[in-house]
């Protein structure tokens, strides 16, 4: 699922009208990126993979879009609902791939960005298909 220019259009209005109506909203979103970008640390590929694979920090960035983005907009144009949809549709595209590419007895990994690790485990689990394992087992 993609977003045609109509749609990419009616976000960036969505969000600028946002910024004018529910200032003090999107004030605090903003504050709330700053704390997450602040959770994310330099360091070595390893220490930066088990930062990024932080259930704590995952929840957090998840929490950022129910919080926030969800409440963008009022009616008719409930923006910050139709850019959650569009991301929770991308997300499940991202799993029903990796649902289709899977066969039994098949270990995978799945690298996508720390963004999409809250939802994409959660549908993983949901599903009762797979065994969710975390990536600390794996890294010494």
């Amino acid at each position: 699922m993609h977003l045609d220019q109509a749609d990419k259009d009616l976000l960036e209005r969505g969000f600028e009208e946002a910024e004018k109506k529910q200032p003090e909203l999107y004030n605090e979103s903003n504050e709330w990126v700053e704390r997450l970008h602040k959770m994310f640390k330099p360091g070595t590929v390893l220490e930066m993979i088990r930062n990024n694979n932080d259930d704590e920090l995952n929840a957090f960035d998840h929490q950022y879009y129910i919080r926030y983005r969800a409440r963008f907009g009022e009616y008719p144009d409930y923006i910050g609902s139709f850019w959650l949809r569009w991301w929770y549709m991308r997300n499940l595209i991202i799993y029903s791939n990796i649902a289709r590419l899977a066969t039994e007895d098949d270990r995978i990994l799945v690298i996508y960005g720390s963004s999409h690790n809250y939802l994409l485990k959660q549908f993983i689990r949901e599903s009762g298909l797979f065994e969710l394992e975390h990536i600390d087992r794996y890294l010494n």
